[in-house]
């Protein structure tokens, strides 16, 4: 059980001062002009991505199931055109609604095997200083601070929840996926294992930088989860389209190019930034993770133990909570920049993903980058290499014509879709074209349970088929196929 905080006095705590002044900085991202980067790492506008979900369960009969009852002709498939500058935390919940979920398991993104081995080495160090560029730092607690946003509170659907989360342009971010903050944790861990006697012995004497990554995952209490990528990588910056990597595909150069752009970054922030500064937004990203951590404890408590709050806080339950939710909008106006700003470029280094879901059921989407698309406006003088990304957005908004967009062979898109195309990217709203499959749903027991249950449901036994389809449509399973223009 969770401790109750009262807000007056966690604001009271030494060194928990609120309202303190942001100091502006002038600086801006990156502008990749490290030599070549440029020019083989250009940012896709719009993707199209195939996402297929994973059968381990592959058999004739299997697909014979799924063929005759589950009316797929392939598997369960579903074919999008997304905004290059989605989120893969954005992603997330467009993959839930694709697929049938409804965001009640915990899931992750990871690049595919072979591409997280060639750019991490099986070394602890190479793998750290990746973290917050590529990969999220391992936290591990219970409280990951992956996103504070699943506020479903049932007023509308699951449906209409979810399509606001991945059409979002404010978005939400996360502490534990800034690049500052994982840099703080690794400095962190690096002085541990070099300076702590208990991690000598873990270790056997083996210093930070002598570490392999199986030694490190095969430690269950510091956590294991080293392949989970940070959520707030864009599709568009992390993706080059299947087959058409180029240079992208030797993971030596993309490893050279992103080191780069590490190195001028971190020059860029010891520019920008004392160290003072940097001490007080990390405390200040510090204390925000620590009320969300409470605020989730209060609003459990508001529903399973109401009384508990007015006994020991002596306060409305709705009162406590109102007053930690305007105390985390202070806290985030406070590290808006430190954490959603203040992150490295990076070069695309893949053409697929994986997305995995809810641990016990297993479910596992392949994600494929079909084709890509740039944006091009003619007559347009704007110095796009010297802006960072929201300047680029910004210019993209005033813009009164129409784009043109290209393939990745560079061939003009068909004027059909040079439509859909300047709407995905104006309104940042992605685009089903194709489904194959009805949708699934949660806890119905991954892949393999949902064979079995389309077979109860056409089966025999009319008792069992009835109330298997009586739990399905509680779980939001219609057993309908959708137009895929209609499914997001």
């Amino acid at each position: 059980m969770g401790t109750v905080i009262d807000l007056d006095s966690y604001r009271n705590r030494k060194g928990c001062a609120y309202g303190g002044t942001k100091a502006e900085h002038t600086g801006k991202q990156p502008d990749n002009s490290v030599e070549g980067i440029q020019e083989t790492a250009l940012n896709l506008d719009v993707l199209k991505l195939k996402l297929e979900l994973v059968n381990h369960f592959e058999t004739s009969e299997s697909m014979e199931t799924i063929r005759k009852y589950g009316k797929a002709k392939n598997g369960i498939i579903r074919e999008v055109l997304v905004p290059g500058r989605m989120s893969l935390h954005a992603a997330h919940y467009m993959i839930q609604k694709l697929f049938g979920w409804q965001n009640s398991h915990l899931h992750h993104f990871e690049l595919p095997e072979c591409i997280f081995k060639g750019l991490t080495q099986n070394s602890v160090k190479t793998w750290a200083e990746l973290c917050g560029v590529l990969f999220r730092f391992p936290e591990g607690d219970d409280f990951s601070d992956a996103y504070w946003d699943d506020d479903y509170d049932k007023s509308i659907s699951v449906k209409t929840w979810l399509k606001r989360k991945y059409t979002d342009e404010e978005g939400t971010f996360s502490v534990g996926d800034c690049y500052l903050d994982n840099l703080r944790k690794t400095e962190e861990f690096e002085r541990w294992v070099d300076g702590d006697k208990k991690a000598g012995k873990i270790f056997g004497g083996r210093g930070y930088a002598e570490l392999s990554l199986e030694e490190l995952k095969a430690l269950s209490d510091i956590g294991i989860d080293v392949e989970h990528l940070t959520e707030r990588l864009e599709l568009g910056e992390l993706l080059y389209v299947k087959g058409k990597g180029g240079k992208r595909e030797n993971l030596q150069h993309a490893a050279e190019d992103i080191a780069l752009l590490i190195d001028q970054f971190n020059e860029m922030v010891e520019e920008e930034f004392s160290a003072g500064e940097l001490d007080h937004y990390a405390s200040a990203a510090e204390r925000l993770r620590v009320l969300r951590r409470n605020y989730q404890e209060i609003d459990r408590l508001s529903h399973s133990d109401p009384d508990r709050i007015k006994k020991e806080l002596g306060k409305d339950p709705f009162d406590v909570k109102m007053e930690y939710k305007w105390a985390i909008e202070e806290m985030q106006d406070e590290c808006c920049e430190y954490i959603n700003d203040w992150n490295p470029d990076i070069v695309p280094v893949a053409d697929g993903l994986t997305y995995y879901y809810d641990y016990g059921d297993g479910w596992e989407v392949k994600i494929t980058c079909e084709e890509g698309y740039h944006a091009v406006w003619e007559n347009d003088d704007f110095d796009y290499t010297a802006a960072d990304g929201h300047e680029i957005l910004e210019h993209i908004l005033s813009i009164d014509e129409d784009a043109v967009f290209y393939d990745s062979s560079s061939e003009k898109a068909s004027e059909d879709l040079q439509n859909t195309l300047n709407e995905i990217q104006y309104l940042g709203k992605p685009l089903c074209v194709y489904a194959d499959g009805l949708n699934v749903m949660d806890d119905v027991g991954g892949y393999g349970g949902y064979l079995d249950f389309l077979e109860t449901i056409h089966g025999a036994d009319r008792y069992a088929a009835k109330e298997m389809r009586d739990w399905a449509r509680q779980m939001g399973w219609t057993g309908r196929t959708s137009k895929p223009e209609n499914m997001l």
